[in-house]
């Protein structure tokens, strides 16, 4: 729909090898230009590692499976919401 318009964007990106952690956080805008309220559905996949969690978010999220958890946002007409969220990656393979 062109009337609404999302944008994810990472925000940052650090790698702590002591712990074999990855931290991971993004920004996800969600553009309404239509005359309605909207509901939308935001399904994000965590490919980098199957050991994760999220430590922090702006928004209520649901853990669909291990491969996916999604935002629900509501986004009133001809208005913006702004979702934040980090990511942290456990458990990472070992370096050579």
């Amino acid at each position: 729909a062109f009337d609404l318009v999302g944008e994810r964007v990472q925000t940052d990106y650090r790698i702590n090898e002591e712990e074999r952690t990855a931290d991971e956080s993004y920004e996800i805008k969600v553009r309404n230009h239509r005359k309605d309220a909207v509901e939308v559905r935001i399904w994000e996949d965590p490919c980098r590692w199957r050991q994760w969690e999220i430590t922090a978010h702006t928004q209520a999220f649901k853990k669909v499976d291990q491969r996916t958890f999604e935002f629900v946002v509501s986004v009133p007409p001809n208005e913006e919401k702004k979702i934040t969220y980090t990511i942290r990656y456990s458990h990472l393979p070992m370096r050579r």
